[in-house]
Order: C-alpha cells, then structure tokens, then sequence
C-alpha cells in the first residue's frame, strides 16, 4: 500500500456550515459561473408558431471545468414583438436548462437572452427567424441524372444556400448556390433512377412537392465483400451513400452512431432508403423502436449519490508523503476488541457505531456492529469474507488497478458489518444496497468531519426478521457481499491513485463505474480459472443483467452517462466498452485508465492511443458482428476474449441474443429516432439481385445538417 500523511495548511476566509451533512466546515471553494448555447440557436420558423427545437443553455463552473445543478435561469426576448419564451427554469445535474421559444406574428429575426443571478459573464444570446414557405414554380431540367446541377426556380427561398434543404423523396441535395426566387442545386449522387418528389424545407416549413424524373444513376456504388466494414463521418457521404446489390443480392448492417465526446448531446436523427423504380415518396417516418426510459435501483441510486457527494469534499489537505506512525496506535486491533465508528446514513448525516473485531487476515480486519441482529454471520463466515478479500479480490484488483492507501498505517482495509447499510434500503424496495466505500474515509476532519481516517468498506448483515429494513437472509448476505467488495475495492484504489496520489480531480462517473464493474468481472475471471464456476458467475451475472438491458435498446442508453442518478443500462454499456477495451488492448488498459490525471473520453484516448470516434465505431459494430459465425470478421470488430452471444444467450437471460436490429420492408423506408453520446442504433437492410443499389441518407430530421457537439458516423458492414 501506499502511505499519505495529511497536511493542514492555514485556512483564510469563511468556512461552510455542515449543510450536505459532513458533520463539519470544509473549504470553501470560489466559484465563477458562466452560461453559454447549449442547443438550439438560429432556427427557422413561421409566424406566431414554436421554432422546432428547445432553447438550451448551460452554466458551468469555470474554477472547477464542471457543470452546475440548480441555477434558476431567466429567458427574455430582446428583440422581435409579440414572440413568447417560457418562463424561468433550472438548470439539471448535467448543468442545461431550457425554455420553448414562439415567434410573434411578424416576419424577421427574433433575439432572445438567459441569464441567471451571479452570472459572471454575458448572458446567452439566441436569434430565430419567422419566415413563410418556399414555393417551387417549376424544375429545369425536368430530366435529370444522378449527380446533374438543377434549377429550382420559386418564391421564398433564402438568400443563405445553408438555410435551404432541397430533399429529394427525402435524400438531400447539395444547393450550389441560392437567392429569394432560384436555386442551383446538385441531385444526389446515390439516387437510383426513379420518379422523385422534390420539396425546399425552411426549419419545419415545407414547399409543395414538385416531380423530377432522375434518368441515370451516378457514379459506380462501392463494393464490399461480405464481413467488411467500411465507415463514414463526412456529411456529404452520410447524406447520400449507395449499398449496391451485388451478383446475388446482399444484406447489410447499417450502425449509426453518435460518436460525441460531450456527455448529453443527444442527436435525433432520420435514415432514409430509396429502391429503384418507386414513383412515390418514401413511406411516412415510424419510429425505430419503442423509447426505453432505462431502469434503476436503491443501490444504484445509493452509490452514485456517494461519488458525486465525493466529488463536493475538498481534498486540498490530503497529499501523498512520507510513511508516518499509525493515527489509532502502530499495534494492531486483536480478536474481541472494539471500536467506534462513524457511519454515513440516508439522511447524510453520521451516526456512531461501536464495533468489535471478527477476523483478521493478511489484508482485511473484519468488524461486526454491536447492534446486528443475534444469530447471523459465524466466526468462519467472517473469516471467509477475510479470506475472499485476501484473495483473490485484493490481489487481484491492485495487481492490476494499483495500489491501495494506508492513511491509518494498519496494513489492511476494514471490512465493517453494521445493519445501519440495512437501513439504507427503503422499505418495501425490489432491490438492496448491500456495501459501499466512501472517500470521506481518506481525508482528514477538515475535508470531512465524519471521517474514519482509514480505509474501510461498510456491508450490511444478515436480518431475517426484517428489523433494520427488508428481510435479508444469511444466504443472501454470504452471495453478494464478495462482488460489490471487488467493486468497492476497485473505487478504494481509483481515490487513491487520482486524488491521494496525483491531486487530480475525480474520474467521470460512467468510467468511473465501468472500472468497478470490470473488476467484479476479472474477479470472477480468477475463479473461473481456478475452477470455482459458480462463484465466477456470481461475480460476473450481474454485469451480463446489465448488458443485456443495455443491448435491447442500445440508443437509449448513453455511453457517457451524466444525469443522476443514473441507469443500469448504462452501466452495462460502460462495461461493455471496457470489457472491449481489454480485448482489444490487454489487460494492463485497466491500469493505465486508473493511474492518471485525465478524465472520460481524453483519458480512454490517451491510453489508448486511438480517436475517440474509431473506438466507439469498432465496439458499435462489435456488440453485432462478435461470434457472428459467417461472415469472418477483422478481429477489431469482435470480443476475442468475451463470447458475447453466447452468454448474453443464455436461458436465465431470456435465451435470445437482445440486440436486434430494425428491419424495414423492403423497398422504401424512413426511420427516425434519437442516439445518446456514445450510443448507436442497429439496422438491417436487403438490397435484392438485379435492383439497383439502394440510396441511403443519414442526416437530422427532416434532411438538416445534424448539431453541434454531435458526431454522427455511419458503418456498414456486409453480412451476406
């Protein structure tokens, strides 16, 4: 392990009161915040109707680079009458808030401010302009081919060549240039031949429809043998491709992804497919699936209010140093002794404990409550919890996480039994919180009155009669404490290394847990090794659970989870991509993405060595094409290591693999929906032999260029 001792600098300034329930003052930290555009700045609409898309905003910390929760944010049109905003709102744990914004009755621009009290810069500015619909008069040719410049002429068209969509049965063109009556305008060079309908979209407003005979095909589709991948993020590409039928027709997996560094950018998107031949506008727009609202529980909830809580204490009296004498004694504890404790409680308040010594072991002193119910956990059953932690969950974890903190220069971490981690769990719960560790533990009383000053995982006990909150056999106790240990561990380990050892800031959440999870995995994978199958599987099904719910609706589940309190289907999707990453670059990643400075995506791509974008492509297509059987794939789009439809097949799971791709019909198809940061959506296409290759357009609804911060790509890999 290695050694901290605290140093108490001279503190200046007012002191904050023990309001988030820390028992005692910390350091105040100086915030300067600041609000900028989110989402949703210079939008087109009618008169007297609502702009598409919310106004968003988002205030930020800039002292500490994070966003703020709570700020009430006052929106008022500056310019434009009678346009109406909606009144105040407050910003989420994700820092944005947002208000829907009316034009008034009178064409032009409409400018509207939000701000909020303590704004240390300028408020944030959007602009809208209401405008009537476009008009198109007549096409010129009207026979074109694929590729061909055309002329739109008309009424009401803008000025600006980027305000104007020209769709073509929903396949965007390229406007070469624009005024008020004419537009010069490319066809789409994937377009089959096929009567089309042209419409001009401005925001929501659309012109009547026009035909257009389109008579030859543009330039040859791209070829790809069956089990190649071939991605896209140029915005030209992704709005007009072409997936060709081959000799004997072919079937393709289509990925979209949106490949977003920046945690809640959710990106709305429309696929659009037009055959050969079709002499109608493609079918109306349905949604790929159901929207899924992704599930949570009380120790999902529990835990993620601890580390954002960690998050608030001040950390600036902990720095890493020389070895010191023990703060409770060099001797250690022996069997029969006691201790008092401070125990963090649901009200976030500290209760005091008092707690005798059960086992010890190598590296574990196992403490029971006073205060547990009579008849629970034997001698041996906490000697085994010692033992387990021994090994192979501290071997294991340090081997590869790091090292652990000493702060109390015991040697060993405290395994304390109290049903105060009972009351934890609401009354009539489906779920439990059956452990924790808090980073309180590791700072001194200045950062955090109710610190124990040592390291120290807290579990609950057993309680048949339900005293403490709802029943909890033995057996129960015995199965899932070791796992959520490994997991504990994990987060132990992770404080020391960024906030002990290097004084860096915390690692982002979704990463954060997905290391958590992936050492409750490797774990299990030491068991199964040893041939303990049923402790490896119970070490490793529940992260299997989560996956599984995160592979039935991949969309609706972001990889870089921010809003608390968070999902189980995006747990499983930050394990997924964990677990890909060790496949794909061995197991030391895990360490690398421990001992370090940097956060979230920077820290994945510095350790790494490869682009954000080309990580969350491989693993996109990866959570398909692995163990695919026929067609063979390139290893970077599989889990060499993971048999991903194998166990996630399995009968205690439903027994069908859950990612299921959308199949439209053939011929036309428009589907819509909306991919989280990190997330992809899955469709499978056929293109039948002797059909012309079927033109493909991925853009934002309704054929507009996709937001800012968003980052869509396309991959298609061939299956047959």
């Amino acid at each position: 392990m290695s050694w901290i001792r605290r140093r108490h600098a001279a503190v200046f300034g007012t002191l904050l009161l023990a309001a988030c329930g820390e028992g005692g003052p910390t350091t105040p930290r100086p915030r300067d915040l600041v609000i900028g555009v989110q989402g949703g700045d210079a939008q087109i609409g009618g008169p007297s109707a609502p702009v598409e898309q919310p106004l968003q905003v988002v205030v930020r910390d800039v002292t500490r680079g994070a966003p703020v929760a709570g700020i009430t944010i006052t929106w008022r049109v500056v310019e434009g009458a009678g346009a109406v905003v909606t009144p105040s709102s407050v910003t989420d744990s994700a820092g944005i808030a947002e208000a829907h914004l009316t034009l008034g009755p009178a064409l032009g621009t409409y400018r509207v401010e939000a701000t909020f009290q303590g704004n240390t810069g300028l408020p944030a500015s959007f602009t809208a302009r209401a405008v009537t619909a476009a008009t198109i008069s007549r096409i010129v040719p009207a026979r074109a081919g694929a590729a061909d410049t055309i002329t739109l002429e008309g009424e009401n068209f803008s000025p600006d060549a980027r305000d104007d969509v020209v769709l073509f049965d929903g396949i965007r063109g390229t406007v070469a240039s624009a005024t008020e009556t004419r537009l010069r305008v490319v066809v789409p060079p994937c377009l089959p031949p096929r009567n089309v309908q042209v419409v001009v979209r401005l925001g929501p407003l659309s012109s009547a429809p026009v035909p257009l005979a389109v008579t030859g095909a543009g330039a040859p589709a791209p070829s790809l043998e069956p089990g190649q991948v071939v991605t896209t993020a140029d915005p030209d590409a992704l709005a007009c491709t072409r997936l060709p039928a081959g000799a004997t027709g072919a079937t393709y997996l289509i990925v979209a992804q949106n490949a977003t560094t920046v945690a809640d950018r959710p990106m709305p998107f429309e696929l659009v497919g037009l055959a050969g031949g079709a002499t109608a506008p493609a079918a109306a727009a349905a949604a790929l699936r159901p929207r899924g609202v992704g599930t949570r529980n009380a120790a999902l909830d529990w835990e993620i209010r601890l580390r954002e809580r960690e998050r608030r204490l001040d950390r600036s009296a902990a720095v890493l140093a020389e070895p010191t004498p023990s703060v409770h004694g060099v001797q250690p504890p022996q069997i029969g002794d006691t201790r008092t404790f401070n125990v963090f409680t649901a009200d976030t308040q500290f209760t005091k404990v008092t707690a005798v010594v059960r086992a010890i072991t190598a590296h574990a002193i196992v403490y029971e409550d006073r205060n547990a119910p009579a008849n629970g956990l034997t001698t041996a059953d906490y000697q085994r919890f010692g033992s387990l932690f021994d090994d192979p969950i501290y071997a294991t974890d340090t081997a590869i996480f790091g090292a652990a903190s000493d702060i109390d220069g015991n040697g060993k971490v405290i395994m304390l039994f109290t049903p105060e981690v009972n009351r934890l769990t609401p009354r009539g719960s489906t779920s439990f919180i059956a452990g924790f560790f808090y980073g309180c533990d590791l700072l001194p009383p200045r950062s955090c009155a109710g610190t124990n000053e040592g390291e120290i995982f807290y579990a609950l006990v057993p309680d048949p009669t339900g005293q403490f909150g709802i029943v909890q056999p033995k057996s129960r106790v015995l199965e899932t404490v070791p796992p959520i240990l490994a997991h504990e561990f994990m987060h132990m380990i992770h404080f020391n290394q960024r906030v002990l050892v290097r004084n860096a800031p915390d690692e982002s959440l979704w990463l954060s847990e997905a290391l958590a999870h992936e050492a409750e995995d490797t774990v299990g994978g030491v068991f199964a090794q040893r041939g303990d199958t049923t402790t490896a599987i119970t070490f490793k099904s529940s992260n299997w659970d989560r996956a599984f719910r995160y592979l039935k609706d991949p969309p609706a589940a972001s990889l870089l989870a921010f809003e608390s309190p968070g999902t189980l289907e995006e747990r499983g999707a930050g394990w997924l991509f964990v677990r890909y990453l060790v496949d794909r670059f061995g197991g030391a990643i895990l360490g690398r993405l421990t001992r370090t400075a940097l956060a979230s995506t920077a820290n994945v791509i510095q350790q790494t060595g490869t682009p954000w974008a080309v990580l969350v492509n491989d693993w996109a297509v990866a959570l398909y094409a692995d163990d695919l059987g026929s067609p063979t794939v390139d290893a970077r789009y599989t889990f060499p290591g993971f048999d991903l439809r194998r166990i996630l097949s399995q009968p205690a799971l439903g027994g069908v693999f859950p990612l299921r791709p959308a199949t439209p019909a053939p011929g036309d198809f428009r589907l819509t929906d909306t991919i989280l940061s990190g997330a992809a959506a899955y469709v499978l296409v056929d293109v039948p032999a002797g059909a012309p290759p079927l033109a493909l357009g991925f853009t934002a609804p309704g054929g507009r260029a996709f937001a800012p911060e968003t980052v869509p790509q396309l991959a298609v890999l061939r299956l047959r």
